[in-house]
């Protein structure tokens, strides 16, 4: 029984070690990967939830709530559900990966840095007035995201075609001042044969200002 123990000991070792070189190269799929298996050769290798945290908090760090964004995700960072009410279960997730992640405790490379993510987003998520505008921002940006192809073209450089009353993003957004917007609310709507023009030709075709997504 004990050279099996020390075998598998041996084995996870090995893996935990393939785990730090790959997350000196911040290859953060295969640190994980590798974590995961010296944690299943030894699970009572302390090591390996402390490198599969640092690899979970800095892959989702790199995440943002949208496409259209550069707010990080906080409750991906927190291993949370987007709008989580529950105060004592973020609080909870907090304290579990604060501990995991703390430089002091954890000297694998990128943990002061996860820990750093992860105070961020308690920072957010724990105080109410943050948490309602952050979850107003990923809400709007949800509701963007969902919207039908074809209706909105997000991209920069490319025309506007999404009629500017339900746009959801600040004028300060756009290179058309917000007091030329207004003649746009009262275009007519496309007939069949302009929506099969480009949206250059569209706009080209109405005599209107071009929108442009700075």
């Amino acid at each position: 029984m004990e050279f099996h123990f020390n075998t598998n000991r041996a084995e996870a070792e090995r893996w935990l070690s393939t785990a730090v070189k790959l997350l000196t190269t911040r290859d953060l799929h295969g640190t994980k990967s590798f974590a995961i298996r010296a944690r299943e050769s030894d699970p009572r290798l302390e090591a390996t939830e402390q490198i599969i945290a640092v690899a979970d908090t800095l892959l989702a760090g790199d995440s943002r709530i949208s496409g259209h964004s550069q707010q990080p995700d906080w409750y991906a960072i927190l291993q949370l559900a987007h709008y989580t009410q529950n105060l004592e279960l973020v609080a909870t997730q907090y304290r579990r990966l604060a501990l995991l992640l703390n430089p002091h405790r954890n000297r694998f490379p990128y943990a002061d840095h996860a820990f750093r993510l992860v105070s961020e987003a308690w920072n957010v998520l724990s105080n109410p007035s943050k948490k309602a505008l952050y979850d107003h921002e990923l809400s709007m940006f949800n509701r963007f995201d969902s919207a039908p192809s074809g209706s909105t073209q997000l991209r920069k450089g490319r025309v506007l075609t999404m009629w500017p009353s339900r746009l959801l993003l600040p004028p300060s957004r756009l290179l058309l001042p917000p007091s030329q917007l207004a003649p746009l609310r009262h275009l007519p709507l496309l007939s069949r044969l302009d929506r099969n023009r480009s949206p250059e030709q569209r706009v080209s075709g109405l005599h209107v200002p071009t929108v442009i997504i700075s």
